[in-house]
């Protein structure tokens, strides 16, 4: 009969070492809690997480889902497509402004069909159409002018079919446009 080895001392003591760590990093999240701090420092997480890029200060966006026909947002993707995708660009500062692109690629529409397993426990974003798809972009620096107060609208549509090679099945869809490196979603139900 094997008898277990015991514990060896520096099994021992690296596990007391563990527990203490644990406990001291349970006690310092229950103090800063307990003081209105952030659990986990904001130096901590600026290590892992970066902000997420968004326009410069002075600009807002509007984002829709058209009806191309009717010119006024859906609510749900149709059976059938078209639908127009526009993406608003305001300089809303009292100066001019001007963006500067990495290539010449400036903005771009991404609709993604959302799938899940066992239950929604799992979801992953399945790419259905990107507008950029069969374009040429020129790997050069590009740029675009805004004056004070001035809007440029960025449109792309995208057509669709219950079935063959533009198929879009019922679901949930994320759209997306992608300008000056922020992304803005929308949500969007196709139903049966």
């Amino acid at each position: 009969m094997k008898r277990k080895k015991p514990f060896s001392t520096l099994q021992f003591t690296l596990t007391v070492i563990m527990v203490a760590a644990l406990f001291v990093i349970a006690l310092a999240a229950i103090t800063r809690e307990a003081v209105g701090e952030p659990v986990v420092p904001p130096e901590v997480i600026s290590l892992f997480r970066k902000t997420p890029p968004a326009l410069p200060q002075g600009f807002t966006y509007d984002f829709e889902v058209l009806d191309p026909a009717t010119q006024r947002p859906v609510g749900t993707l149709p059976p059938d497509g078209p639908v127009e995708l526009r993406l608003a660009i305001t300089n809303a500062s009292p100066l001019p402004d001007t963006l500067d692109f990495p290539t010449s690629l400036q903005y771009e529409f991404i609709v993604r069909r959302v799938g899940s397993f066992l239950g929604g426990l799992f979801v992953f974003p399945l790419e259905v159409w990107r507008s950029s798809y069969f374009h040429n972009i020129e790997h050069k620096e590009s740029s675009l002018m805004f004056a004070p107060g001035e809007t440029k609208v960025f449109k792309a549509t995208w057509d669709f079919h219950t079935s063959g090679s533009l198929e879009a099945p019922p679901g949930d869809y994320r759209i997306l446009a992608k300008f000056y490196g922020a992304t803005f979603p929308i949500r969007i139900p196709k139903p049966q």
